[in-house]
């Protein structure tokens, strides 16, 4: 089977993350926004929406000589309909929700023979909007970095992860570093990848360092040492910072929603409802060390595991 991957690599992803993994299918074929006119311009900057165009336009050209094609952030690149007459089938990856998608956007995806979800409940909501929709979870591969010691770092406190902006409940956030403030002193948080705003609102807190943008070894230390990982959400489907927790064998600490179920592990792991019972995990934690058990769960995520996944929704696409 000969198949086209098509998408780009997001830099704001540590190097482990991003969904470009999948492009590393065995004996596929990758198609590169880098390698289209204005592949130079970055994720989330003015004119990306013009390279993007170019890359779908040079899929079409690309097409016939390729049992598949997948656009694996679709999100992005549902720009009109499809070949009517086709011998090539066609694949997305939708990573929005899908009550965020326009009508014209969920009338292209209706042309798609599969749509990859990243989430057991969406998959269903987009089936309901008459999709043909499969639920594959985002992949991961435990990292592998250089060891960098944090400055200022004490690690006779229980120390907490939060990051990223993502669908994060900041206000949940914000509640939780003031309850800590006053009932669980011992308790410290470091805030990471925070906007200019999100900084100015912690910056008052002794209890929380709000970190400068790290790289992938520094990210990766701090993360590793911490005692937990903390990951207030919105929304969820696929989330970098819980699968790399649970590669590392760090227990995160998760709100008790859609996506979530798709992804953790609920014996190791601590789920809150709201805030009085995340109030009651917190009157509770101490220190921890790595957990084996979310090591060998984390497994099932690996890339390897989801190729044979998309294998099996590809030879029953074509």
């Amino acid at each position: 089977m000969r198949i086209l991957f098509v998408g780009y690599r997001d830099e704001r992803h540590s190097k482990f993350g991003g969904y470009d993994y999948i492009a590393g299918y065995p004996n596929s074929t990758y198609l590169n926004a880098c390698d289209v006119p204005f592949g130079f311009i970055p994720v989330g900057k003015k004119g990306k929406g013009i390279n993007l165009r170019f890359l779908y336009l040079k899929s079409m050209l690309m097409k016939s000589k390729f049992d598949v094609v997948h656009y694996f952030y679709g999100d992005f690149m549902l720009f009109g309909k499809l070949p009517e007459k086709k011998n090539t089938k066609f694949f997305t990856t939708i990573h929005m929700r899908s009550k965020d998608l326009s009508e014209k956007k969920l009338e292209i995806l209706r042309q798609f023979d599969g749509v990859i979800s990243l989430s057991s409940a969406e998959k269903n909501n987009l089936e309901l909007l008459g999709v043909k929709a499969h639920f594959i979870p985002h992949g991961f591969n435990k990292p592998s970095y250089k060891k960098v010691e944090y400055a200022g770092f004490d690690d006779s406190r229980i120390n907490i992860f939060y990051s990223g902006m993502n669908y994060r409940d900041f206000d949940m956030f914000l509640k939780t570093v003031e309850y800590c403030k006053s009932c669980k002193k011992n308790i410290h948080f470091y805030a990471v990848g925070q906007s200019a705003e999100n900084k100015l609102k912690l910056a008052g807190y002794e209890n929380v360092t709000v970190c400068k943008r790290l790289d992938d070894d520094e990210y990766y230390s701090l993360l590793n040492s911490c005692d937990y990982n903390f990951l207030p959400l919105t929304f969820a489907t696929a989330n970098n910072v819980l699968l790399e927790s649970q590669a590392f064998g760090k227990i995160s600490i998760l709100p008790d929603i859609d996506g979530i179920q798709d992804y953790a592990d609920h014996n190791n792991n601590l789920l809150y409802k709201n805030f009085e019972s995340l109030a009651k995990i917190l009157d509770g934690v101490k220190k921890e060390s790595t957990c084996s058990d979310l090591m060998l769960f984390a497994q099932k995520f690996s890339w390897n595991e989801i190729y044979k996944r998309l294998e099996d929704v590809y030879s029953c696409g074509v």
